[in-house]
């Protein structure tokens, strides 16, 4: 089985504004009115005004313009991945989106959260007051200096989209930049999350009052602590985004873009390239930025200031009513739109009883099968998702998506098998020849071809045409070194491996580096073991090491169906793998690492209990004698 798994049904991140705050009234109407906005790079469904949808649709395109303004030579779109928004009416519309939610008395009103997803981005926004009412303005007394202004301190009632623009702005930074060191992903966040869109014109930079405040608290942190920072760090971990790591990465941010004596020495794009060449955020700094401990000093001093300065940065769009199309859904087509959400966000009961309610309403609703596939993909259910993709190609023959998930399932079912393989690829062809942006679809199509004898230099023009499509994707990179490798482009895919294990900024990311280095250390053994009998001399001699014990590491995925929780702190359970069932041992379940796809800790990591059924990727030693096969290391849950 290949060590990438296929589509990511986890959300990269979710920017959750329900974690900070708890609701309080009833649903709404599951069977409301809703209405379809179309932009130009932007589909609404809103349950309001269709006056209101095209508020939202206009906003979205200022802020997508906002990006290409600031950053003319990024992508600032993702291939053929669209970004779906729901326009909301009120608080208990929110409800339907976030199940569970319940607001607190006298909490900050939750006006939205963007949530990125492998194959469709989505943003929830409501449309009532105050979250749509008109951006504050700059105050008079402010002073305009060079297109910049000098603002007071501004607090969260000031920034009601933060959330939304903070991952925004992460989805932008991280489709061009392959694995940013955290202190510079969370900072530009930060930075362009506390942006104010108003007409023609945005306010960047604005600084927020919670994050002066704990940076007024100090200590600070070392710079060269805070750029060598990575993901297990609890100071990376703390809970919303409150605590010295998340406000110093955007102080320095914020120096870098909007200090007078170093705002036009363009020192963060002069970083990025020290970075790209090295792969090093220490050594990059220190080549950028000079001594850090002066650095330190230079923004200790910097946040100290009672103001900072804002950029205004005008907007050239004009977005008319014209460019904006609009339709009225059925009812059941409502609900599917809604269940969409439901099951890329994993509120898997809550969006199969929407399902249900549309299929009632009307059988032959578009989308339908479509919906309904993709709920028992990420069930794992691949017998009924195979059945329900099969009928969408009925009703519409050009759904690439379709075609892609199918893909999907036969390789879930028997990997890359004589019989499997060309099938794999047929679907894939099929929907990169409907979809040519399409960029999960190409670098799905490179690993296959590099499972087939002979189609290596193919692998390597789909991988490549992957990463054109999302620069910064790390799983698109090591497919580039898994082409490389296919068709004996050695020395190249040696190069790649050193990267990307120099790069890897979350747990998954280094376990997938790893796993390729050693696969790419082998081959390159294996060649010179054949290069050295070729040429007629002998075979290196085995190393003989004494006194120590060498362990072989594998790593594997696959499901696990069996765990015995009856001796804590040993676990054992069966990996269900697509070469066959294996027995682990976990001797002491508080000393191995468990995270999930995001990089965090496993929610309930430790309840045993929890894990069957669910994907993962185990790494273990391998031991000879027992039941066991090997002795895990860590978990990393799908």
């Amino acid at each position: 089985m290949n060590s990438r798994g296929r589509l990511r049904r986890c959300p990269s991140a979710i920017a959750l504004l329900a974690v900070l705050f708890a609701a309080s009234s009833a649903g709404a109407d599951h069977h409301e009115n809703w209405v379809e906005i179309k932009s130009l790079h932007f589909t609404v469904y809103s349950n309001g005004t269709e006056g209101e949808g095209r508020l939202v649709a206009t906003h979205f395109e200022q802020i997508r313009a906002l990006f290409e303004e600031s950053f003319p030579d990024l992508r600032v779109d993702a291939g053929d991945k669209p970004t779906i928004l729901y326009a909301l009416k009120n608080e208990d519309s929110l409800k339907l989106f976030l199940p569970g939610y319940s607001p607190s008395r006298g909490s900050v009103t939750i006006c939205g959260q963007y949530m990125r997803g492998n194959d469709k981005n989505f943003a929830v926004v409501r449309t009532d007051s105050p979250c749509m009412a008109t951006n504050p303005s700059v105050n008079n007394s402010t002073t305009l200096v060079r297109g910049m202004f000098m603002n007071q301190i501004s607090g969260a009632a000031a920034h009601p989209f933060k959330p939304i623009y903070h991952e925004y702005a992460h989805g932008v930074f991280r489709l061009n930049f392959r694995s940013l060191p955290l202190w510079l992903d969370e900072g530009l966040a930060e930075y362009w999350g506390n942006s104010v869109i108003s007409n023609k014109q945005a306010r960047v930079g604005e600084a927020d009052a919670v994050e002066i405040a704990v940076l007024k608290q100090g200590p600070f942190l070392p710079i060269d602590k805070l750029v060598s920072i990575d993901s297990s760090s609890p100071l990376y971990n703390t809970p919303n985004h409150i605590g010295i790591f998340y406000a110093e990465s955007w102080a320095l941010v914020h120096y870098l873009m909007m200090s007078p004596d170093v705002r036009d020495q363009n020192l963060l794009a002069k970083y990025l390239a020290a970075l790209q060449a090295t792969d090093d955020p220490i050594e990059a700094a220190t080549k950028t930025f000079g001594d850090l401990n002066k650095l330190g000093e230079k923004v200790d001093a910097y946040c100290r200031q009672l103001s900072f300065y804002v950029a205004q940065v005008p907007l050239h769009l004009a977005v008319s009513d014209k460019e904006l199309t609009a339709r009225r859904l059925t009812p059941a087509e409502g609900l599917i739109h809604q269940a969409d959400y439901l099951m890329h966000s994993r509120h898997l009961p809550e969006a199969i009883d929407l399902l249900h309610q549309a299929a009632s309403l009307e059988p032959n609703v578009p989308g339908l099968h479509d919906a309904l596939g993709y709920y028992h993909y990420v069930k794992n259910d691949f017998g009924n998702a195979s059945k329900e993709f099969d009928l969408a190609l009925e009703a519409d023959p050009n759904d690439a998506a379709a075609y892609y998930l199918r893909a999907e399932i036969l390789y879930h079912n028997s990997g890359y098998s004589v019989e499997s393989t060309p099938q794999i690829q047929a679907s894939l062809e099929k929907a990169v020849a409907l979809r040519p942006r399409f960029a999960a679809a190409h670098a799905f199509l490179s690993v296959a071809y590099a499972d087939s004898p002979g189609m290596g230099s193919k692998a390597i023009e789909e991988a490549q045409r992957a990463i054109s499509l999302e620069p910064g994707n790390y799983a698109y990179f090591l497919d580039l070194g898994r082409a490389l490798l296919a068709d004996g482009k050695l020395d190249d895919a040696k190069k790649v491996a050193d990267r990307a294990q120099k790069s890897a900024v979350w747990p998954q990311e280094r376990s997938r580096a790893d796993s390729f280095a050693r696969e790419v250390n082998a081959r390159l053994h294996s060649s010179a073991v054949q290069d050295s009998a070729a040429s007629g001399a002998a075979a290196p001699a085995p190393r003989v090491i004494t006194g120590v014990q060498v362990r072989v590491v594998r790593t594997v995925e696959g499901q696990i169906t069996e765990p015995i929780c009856g001796h804590p702190p040993e676990i054992t359970f069966t990996l269900a793998t697509s070469d066959g069932q294996i027995q682990l041992l976990v001797k002491d379940v508080a000393q191995i690492q468990i995270h999930n796809v995001q990089g965090d800790l496993a929610a309930g990591s430790s309840d045993c209990a929890t894990w069957k059924d669910r994907k993962a990727k185990v790494i273990f030693t391998v031991t000879n004698g027992g039941a066991a096969a090997g002795e895990v290391k860590s978990i990393l849950f799908e």
